[in-house]
C-alpha cells in the first residue's frame, strides 16, 4: 500500500510540476501576463468558437509612446519595473465588471514584447469601444511610482472590432497593430479603430520605404534648386535645394510624402549626406560658372532627426572640407519647433555647426512656436517669414506692421530677413517697402535644374532697381514676369 501511495505522490508531483511548465511556457516572465504564443493561441480558439458571441470582440492594441525616454535615461530596471506596473493594470482591468460591458474571465491581456500590449474583450457591444478605450487610457496615465522615481507615461491604441469577419489570430493582431501605428502619428495618446484604407496607406508605406532605400543607388533622387534674390536688385544672392524621386514605376512621389518615412525609418541620414554630397558638388560646378555669382550660398533643410544626429556637424564638416567649398556658403534651415524641443542641446549643436563655419536660417518664422526670444537666442544668420505671413501682406496693415518691426529687429542683430512665397507684384512691391533683405517665390522663379540657375543668374543682369511703384525690375510688371519665369 505504502509502495501505490508513494506512486500516486509522484505521478501528483509529476503533474503538477507538467503543469507549471505549461504555465510558464504560456506566460510572459516580466508581466505575469499571456505571451505572444498563449496569446494567439487563445484568440485563435474565440474566433474558432461556435458561438456567435464569443466571435464577436475587441482586440486592442497598445504602444506606450514614452517606454524608450524611460528605459534610455532612467535605466532597464526602471524600464522592467514599469513594464511590470502596466502589466498590473491591464490585468486588474480585463478583470473587473463595470463600464456599461461585460467584463468575464474570457478577457485577455498579453504583452507581445518590448512596450506592446494587446487587451482582448469578449462579448463587447461595439458602441461601447470608446468608453472602454477611454476608461483603459485613464487608467494607464496614472502616474507609475517606481520606488523613488515617478514616471507618467500614455498608450497609443489601435482597434479592431470582429464582427466575424476575422477567422485568423494573427491578421487580427496585424490591423490592430497597423491601427495603433496610425494612432501614433496623430500623437500621443491617441486611439484609432482599424479600417481597410489604413492597411493600404502602411502597405504602401512600406512599399516606399524599401524602394527609397534602393532610390540613391538608382539614381532616383535629384535635387532642384529656387532662387533667392535680392530684393533691391534682384540679383542671385542663393538658392534652396529641394528634394526630388521619380520613381520608375509609381513617378512622381511627392517629398511630403517619403521624407515622413525617410525620418520615420532613419534613412534621412542617407538621403541627407547624399544631399549635401551633391550640394557641395553643384557649388563647385557653379564656381566654374562665370553667371553664377562665387558668393551664391546653397541651403538646406534639417529635419528633427537629422538636427539631432550627434554625427551631423562633423560629417557636414568633413563633406565641405573633402570638397575644398567654403563653409560659409551652405545653409541649414530648420523650423523654430526643433530648437525648442530641447533649447539646450539645440544651442549646443548649433554652435558646432557655427564653429565649423557653415550658417543657420530659421525656417517658418510667424507661425507655431515662432517668438522674438528666439532672434538673440539661437546664433541664427537668416529668419525666413512662413509664406502664411507673406500671403496677405499687401493687404493685411497688421502683417505689414509685424513684419516691418521683425525686420528692422532682425537688422539690428545682425540677421538677414527672407521672405518666402512671394507670388505677386503686389506681394514684393509690400516685402520690399517692409525692409525685407532677400525674396524667394513662384513670381521670382519656380525651383528647377541646376542649368535653370545658371539661365537665371544670367537674365538678372538686365534687370534695374527702381524705388517707386509697382515696378521692382526696369519696365512694367506685365514685362518683367515673362523674363522672370
Amino acid at each position: 500500500m505504502r509502495r501505490h501511495a508513494s506512486q500516486r505522490a509522484l505521478i501528483l508531483e509529476l503533474e503538477s510540476a507538467q503543469d507549471q511548465l505549461i504555465c510558464v511556457s504560456q506566460l510572459d516572465r516580466l508581466t505575469g501576463l499571456l505571451n505572444r504564443h498563449a496569446l494567439i493561441s487563445n484568440l485563435q480558439g474565440m474566433l474558432s468558437s461556435d458561438r456567435v458571441s464569443e466571435r464577436h470582440l475587441t482586440l486592442l492594441f497598445l504602444d506606450f509612446d514614452r517606454f524608450k525616454i524611460v528605459n534610455d535615461s532612467l535605466g532597464h530596471e526602471i524600464g522592467d519595473q514599469l513594464l511590470a506596473n502596466i502589466g498590473q493594470r491591464l490585468q486588474t482591468f480585463v478583470n473587473r465588471s463595470g463600464m456599461g460591458v461585460h467584463i468575464d474571465s474570457k478577457n485577455l491581456a498579453a504583452r507581445l514584447g518590448g512596450d506592446e500590449f494587446v487587451v482582448v474583450l469578449a462579448e463587447h457591444a461595439e458602441q461601447n469601444v470608446q468608453r472602454v478605450v477611454e476608461s483603459l487610457a485613464a487608467v494607464l496615465e496614472e502616474p507609475y511610482h517606481l520606488g523613488e522615481t515617478q514616471v507618467s507615461s500614455t498608450a497609443s491604441i489601435g482597434i479592431v472590432v470582429n464582427h466575424g469577419k476575422y477567422t485568423d489570430a494573427n491578421e487580427m493582431i496585424r490591423d490592430a497593430d497597423v491601427a495603433m501605428y496610425e494612432a501614433k502619428g496623430v500623437g500621443r495618446g491617441g486611439y484609432l479603430v482599424f479600417d481597410t484604407p489604413m492597411r493600404e496607406r502602411v502597405q504602401r508605406r512600406q512599399q516606399l520605404e524599401v524602394n527609397l532605400a534602393r532610390a540613391i543607388e538608382r539614381q532616383e533622387l535629384r535635387l532642384v534648386y529656387q532662387p533667392i534674390v535680392c530684393v533691391q536688385t534682384g540679383h542671385l544672392k542663393s538658392v534652396e535645394a529641394l528634394m526630388r524621386w521619380r520613381h520608375p514605376q509609381d513617378g512622381h512621389i511627392s517629398p511630403a510624402e517619403f521624407i515622413p518615412i525617410a525620418e520615420e525609418s532613419g534613412l534621412i541620414h542617407k538621403l541627407f549626406d547624399w544631399a549635401i554630397f551633391e550640394s557641395c558638388r553643384q557649388l563647385l560646378t557653379w564656381a566654374n560658372s562665370i553667371e553664377v555669382a562665387p558668393t551664391c550660398s546653397f541651403s538646406l533643410n534639417l529635419s528633427p532627426r537629422q538636427f539631432n544626429d550627434a554625427t551631423l556637424a562633423h560629417r557636414v564638416q568633413q563633406t565641405i572640407e573633402d570638397a575644398g567649398i567654403d563653409p560659409t556658403l551652405i545653409v541649414f534651415e530648420l523650423t523654430e519647433s526643433v530648437l525648442m524641443s530641447e533649447p539646450k542641446e539645440a544651442l549646443r549643436i548649433l554652435e558646432t555647426i557655427k564653429r565649423y563655419g557653415s550658417r543657420i536660417a530659421l525656417d517658418d518664422f510667424g507661425i507655431g512656436h515662432s517668438s522674438l526670444a528666439s532672434l538673440h537666442r539661437f546664433p541664427v544668420d537668416f529668419l525666413k517669414f512662413d509664406r502664411s505671413f507673406i500671403k496677405d501682406i499687401d493687404k493685411n496693415r497688421n502683417l505689414a506692421s509685424m513684419v516691418n518691426s521683425i525686420s528692422v529687429l532682425a537688422r539690428n542683430l545682425g540677421i538677414v530677413t527672407v521672405a518666402e512665397g512671394i507670388e505677386t507684384p503686389e506681394q514684393f512691391v509690400a516685402i520690399a517697402e517692409l525692409g525685407c533683405d532677400l525674396a524667394q517665390g513662384y513670381l521670382i522663379a519656380k525651383p528647377g535644374s541646376a542649368e535653370d540657375i545658371v539661365d537665371f543668374a544670367r537674365s538678372r543682369e538686365s534687370k534695374v532697381p527702381t524705388s517707386t511703384g509697382a515696378n521692382v525690375f526696369k519696365g512694367r510688371w506685365e514685362n518683367s514676369i515673362a523674363l522672370m519665369t
